[in-house]
């Protein structure tokens, strides 16, 4: 089971290598400058309440379930 923490990077300063257009939300996928590695980027919403509305953890859990998956090969 994948036990390590989980933060959230600054990419502010990575550049963008393409827009990926999905549905009605536009994402970017970006170049980690130490590695070379791209990155998607998804933007977070903040409705009209100023209430974040994150869906960070979705992406996590999705990808630590996808990961414990590819180990039951």
């Amino acid at each position: 089971m994948i036990e390590e923490a989980w933060d959230r990077a600054d990419v502010s300063d990575w550049p963008v290598r393409r827009v990926e257009q999905v549905g009605s939300t536009e994402n970017l996928w970006l170049l980690d400058p130490s590695t070379n590695e791209e990155w998607l980027h998804k933007d977070t919403v903040v409705p009209a309440n100023g209430v974040e509305q994150g869906e960070d953890w979705a992406e996590v859990v999705s990808t630590r379930v996808a990961a414990e998956l590819d180990g039951m090969e």
